[in-house]
């Protein structure tokens, strides 16, 4: 019978740390190897000595390996730590209504309290906004107070709002006095003061609530897990509780005033209780709304401090009532519960590690008996020739074995270097050499020139040479591209990242294949440099009250997008920076160069034609075809070059002379295979580089050098300047529709009546503010079914249109498409009219409406659904992955992957022109939606970026 096959959780046991088990493991090898003519395997046989000594050495290894994990990665030169701590990694921007709440009350301590609601759809209609309720301690509550809070909640959200959402209104909330009446029983009549005390605080920490902060020991005492305490914002005073963050108080029942009474000690009955506001009395419940705050009265002043409660125990009534030491125990009581303000500095406990001295190496032959001639002192004296060369060969053969555990000291010691992704380390396998072992210097091969035969896998040359030859051999075997993207991707995969799932989208159109792998090895590191950032602010949206240009104040989305797949990163650029914004032009308005495609002005394309033309030089086709040739990567000698070198080459380039590019160059001149060198066929002592397009016969002269070699050079040098601009020119701009909304006061707001297909059909001619144009679709359901009010008019062109009014003409519509044929246009009218009327079909009202918004007579309407929860990505469409088709349904999908699910976005891709008109627009808007101190010149803006937004989505994207 088969046993069954498990996985156990017993601790097995580690031959590696017991020598005596290494020793039985290793006398079974040599006994198997060498059998047949080796018998004696007694402990004064030196083989087996040896084997002894080696086994001893692999133990002490393994106990260095066997450190913990801390003493290993830890780096006294850097304070930056390889792992995340988990309030790090675990804390994210805000996200829900409470995470909003908890910001607010940890950075402004003048707030006792605050509320976001939703704004009423009765107040405005769209999604995403909200109103937030701001209760100030009474004793700070002046105008001034109150205008720098507003201020401040309003720069607070939107430095931390997220995508598509916005504050609607702040409103700094005011009192609601009450007064209480009632008889309470209490079972000692002195403690009558200390319980009138608990009545007024337990019920005003019942209408409104404080809010305390908490240390991390004491959230952790409580039976918070770490992800619940580290779950929304980090805060600077400590962590806040869910449970206190409870709704306003917009309703107080009476009953539940009682049980808060009965519940405090020393009170046996409540009777006749009743509540008392500006002199009318409640008995049941009282509606607070959310503009207000209900606090009891109590002023020392007023007899029974303004309340009406009647003390007694059995048939005696309490009439000595000491309302300052009530006072006094109240504010006990408020002291005692009074929010505190503390660092939040607790961190959880993690072992800092101490330096190792792991790569030190001992040699081996220190331990040998003197016998052996193999220590310090060599071969005893009396020790012949024969004898030296004996003790020399048995060091030589150890040296094998020396090497390899130097070599595993060496690895060990660089495991916080493979684990970082700062360092810019380029091996993952290391080596030290035997200089620690006794008298080894003439035991180390010094030949110069030679190599060993077939290198290794018969294609590196290692050098004979000891010093020489372990470095070329090791990086030989060292698989530096395999190994370092395994490493990042355990350490991504440990924060429940998968890079790769991504990078394969990237689409390889700037690096030949071996710089490619480099190069995302590189943006990965990137990736988890800045994932905490990334995932914290996934849905983080921009600060539009800052500064935005040359900033990294941009969408959480945007950020994440650029490292995944490497927007805006050229090979040069530093792992720990992030692009800043600006103009996607800009990396060509840094250069002077202007950039070409279909929509530029005309000369600008003859002049691009006539100084790339190949006849200026005598060169045609048939030349070209048989006497240039291309470029070979191995005739490249750049690396030897400087960088003034370079600069030079580029200059001759003419399209730097013209400062003029076509982005077709720009797209296929990064391929070598695309260019070709040959001789100047006017001139023989000059060499020229040509460009020929795929699919197309006629060549582009891009410049002419003095010899082959700077001619052949200059075509590397202009392809890593094509691919740098491709790559600073990519990029994209989240719009956020929401940031467009009209006032609700201004008059852009109209209705539409939808026809049986649910299609918008008729609109009204007449725009209105917000509650006005409530008020108006309440009034016009009763006339949809008077057939009276349907006619078809003619147009001044011939064309026939769909009118509808009211019975009094106060509101009239139009139908959005005009129609040529009565017939037509009479049957349309028949069939909206009877679905509008429920003549077959009954549909709810609400059904029959939806709203537009249209800024004046001249704009094109806006559907309403166009501002809530909506965004418009706009991306250049002229670098050459972004003209892929392929890559944008990639990149479609890393968009969908990576945005809110509650977020719908629409993709863009704009050519040269059609961005500047953007850019031009967008900057302006962008300038004084910060400055926000003209509401005119704001309106304008926002109306034109609505427009243009609709005129460019009426455009077929792909």
């Amino acid at each position: 019978m088969a046993e069954p096959q498990f996985i156990t959780d017993d601790i097995l046991e580690n031959k590696g740390f017991n020598s005596e088990l290494l020793f039985e493991e290793g006398l079974k090898i040599i006994q198997q190897l060498t059998g047949g003519f080796w018998t004696d395997y007694n402990a004064h046989d030196p083989g087996i000595t040896i084997l002894e000594y080696l086994c001893d050495a692999i133990v002490e290894l393994n106990s260095r390996a066997d450190a913990a994990i801390e003493d290993h990665l830890y780096n006294k030169a850097t304070d930056k730590k390889i792992f995340y701590e988990s309030s790090e990694i675990l804390s994210c921007n805000s996200l829900t209504i409470s995470d909003y709440r908890k910001l607010i009350l940890d950075e402004l301590p003048e707030v006792k309290n605050v509320w976001f609601f939703p704004t009423d759809p009765l107040e405005n209609s769209l999604n995403g906004l909200y109103k937030v309720y701001v209760d100030i301690h009474d004793e700070l509550e002046t105008e001034e107070v109150q205008q720098r809070i507003t201020i401040q909640v309003k720069d607070i959200f939107c430095a931390n709002r997220n995508i598509c959402e916005d504050i609607d209104e702040v409103v700094i909330v005011d009192t609601l006095p009450i007064h209480i009446q009632g008889d309470i029983e209490v079972r000692r009549m002195d403690e009558v003061e200390n319980i009138l005390a608990h009545i007024l605080f337990d019920l005003n920490e019942y209408f409104n609530p404080t809010v305390s902060f908490y240390s991390l020991k004491e959230m952790i005492e409580k039976g918070y897990s770490l992800d619940e305490i580290y779950n929304g914002p980090l805060l600077k005073h400590g962590f806040i509780r869910q449970e206190e963050l409870i709704p306003k108080t917009e309703r107080i029942l009476i009953s539940e005033v009682i049980k808060i009474i009965m519940q405090i000690d020393g009170v046996s009955s409540v009777k006749d209780l009743y509540l008392q506001i500006d002199g009318k009395t409640h008995d049941n419940q009282i509606e607070v709304g959310k503009t207000l705050i209900p606090v009891l009265v109590f002023d020392t002043n007023l007899e029974q401090g303004g309340n009406s409660i009647n003390f007694y125990k059995g048939d005696v009534v309490y009439n000595s009532l000491d309302l300052m030491l009530t006072k006094r125990k109240y504010n006990e009581l408020e002291s005692a519960h009074k929010r505190v303000y503390r660092q939040n500095e607790e961190k959880v406990e993690v072992p800092e590690g101490r330096p190792l001295d792991i790569q030190s190496y001992s040699s081996l032959q220190y331990l040998f008996p003197e016998v052996y001639g193999i220590g310090v002192q060599g071969v005893p004296n009396g020790g012949g020739e024969l004898r030296k060369a004996q003790a020399k060969q048995l060091k030589g053969f150890l040296l094998l074995f020396e090497q390899l555990l130097s070599n595993h000291l060496a690895q060990l010691a660089h495991v916080k270097d493979l684990f970082s992704t700062t360092n810019g380390i380029q091996q993952t396998y290391f080596h030290q050499n035997l200089d620690v072992v006794p008298d080894v210097e003439p035991l180390y091969r010094e030949s110069e020139g030679d190599f060993i035969d077939n290198g290794v896998d018969g294609e590196t040359k290692i050098p004979l040479n000891y010093k020489q030859g372990l470095p070329k051999l090791v990086q030989a075997r060292d698989n530096f591209i395999d190994r370092r993207n395994r490493i990042l991707d355990f350490l991504l995969a440990i924060h429940g990242e998968d890079y790769m799932r991504y990078a394969t989208s990237q689409k390889n159109y700037y690096f030949r294949t071996k710089d490619y792998q480099s190069y995302l090895i590189k943006n990965k590191s990137r990736f988890f440099e800045h994932l905490v950032k990334m995932n914290q602010h996934r849905s983080k949206a921009y600060d539009y009250r800052k500064e935005l240009i040359g900033t990294e104040n941009v969408p959480g989305l945007e950020t994440k997008i650029n490292i995944l797949l490497g927007f805006g990163f050229t090979p040069e650029s530093k792992h720990h920076e992030l692009p800043k914004k600006h103009p996607l032009l800009k990396p060509f308005d840094d250069r002077k160069l202007q950039l070409l495609d279909d929509t530029a002005p005309n000369r600008l394309k003859r002049q691009w034609t006539n100084e790339t033309n190949i006849d200026q030089v005598g060169l045609n086709e048939a030349i070209i075809e048989e006497n240039y040739d291309y470029i070979d990567t191995s005739d490249i000698t750049l690396a030897e070059k400087t960088a003034e070198y370079r600069q030079q080459l580029l200059e001759k380039a003419v399209f730097m002379r013209t400062k003029i590019i076509d982005s077709t160059f720009l797209v296929y001149g990064l391929k070598l295979k695309n260019y070709q060198v040959g001789e100047h066929p006017i001139n023989n002592e000059k060499y020229c580089t040509v460009f020929v397009k795929p699919d197309s016969p006629q060549p582009l002269l891009i410049g002419e050098y003095d010899n082959i070699e700077d001619a052949t050079n200059n075509v590397q040098v202009v392809v890593d300047y094509l691919r740098n601009l491709n790559i600073q020119s990519e990029g994209f701009y989240l719009f956020e529709h929401i940031l467009l909304r009209p006032d609700v006061e201004d008059k852009k707001f109209g209705i539409y009546l939808t026809d049986e297909n649910g299609d918008n059909f008729l609109r009204s001619f007449e725009r209105y503010e917000f509650k006005e144009r409530i008020t108006k679709v309440k009034e016009l359901e009763p006339h949809l079914n008077v057939y009276e009010h349907y006619s078809v008019e003619r147009r001044d062109d011939g064309d026939f249109e769909i009118h509808f009014h009211t019975a009094d003409q106060g509101m009239q519509f139009v139908s959005l498409k005009t129609y040529e044929s009565v017939q037509e246009i009479h049957e349309k009218m028949e069939r909206v009219y009877k679905f509008l009327a429920n003549k077959e079909d009954i549909r709810s009202y609400e059904e029959k409406i939806a709203f537009y918004i249209q800024n004046s007579d001249d704009d094109d309407l806006v559907p309403e659904s166009f501002f809530a929860y909506q965004a418009t990505l706009l991306l250049p469409s002229w670098t050459a992955r972004f003209s892929d088709l392929e890559f944008r349904s990639m990149f479609r999908d890393t968009v969908n992957e990576c945005k809110p699910a509650n977020v719908k976005t629409q993709l863009m891709w704009l050519d040269i022109d059609k961005m500047k008109t953007y850019e031009a627009l967008y900057y302006k808007w962008t300038d004084a939606r910060r400055k926000d101190n003209n509401k005119a010149e704001n309106d304008i803006l926002n109306n034109q970026m609505t427009q243009l937004l609709l005129e460019l989505a009426s455009k077929k994207q792909v």
